[in-house]
């Protein structure tokens, strides 16, 4: 899954890969994941390949400056950190959480 990399493109890499693992898995989730469960989830899709904690934050860091990023790091004020669609799709638990109801839109 992913290639042996050093050197200072090595999170560059590495947030193309984790991209295009989190923008495939991250609808299963409604959009969002913490990176708590995403660090899990990628280095038990990795096998013995495994990346630290740091490694992943780093590079998700990275996605939020690379144009037309699929996904993107988000920290609440609380400080804790997720990974996002870039482009949010609203489903009926965001128009819920945010008191709204469906029938009320479309009508």
């Amino acid at each position: 899954m992913f290639r042996d990399l050093s050197g200072k493109n090595y999170y560059i890499e590495l947030a193309k890969e984790v991209e295009k693992f989190a923008f495939g898995v991250l609808p299963n989730f409604g959009g969002v994941l913490a990176m708590v469960d995403l660090y899990c989830m990628y280095n038990r899709a990795r096998g013995t390949d495994l990346i630290s904690p740091e490694d992943l934050l780093i590079a998700c860091e990275k996605l939020n400056s690379v144009q037309d990023a699929k996904v993107l790091l988000r920290t609440f004020q609380s400080g804790v950190k997720v990974i996002q669609n870039s482009k949010p799709i609203l489903t009926h638990a965001y128009y819920c959480f945010r008191g709204i109801q469906l029938g009320v839109i479309f009508h």
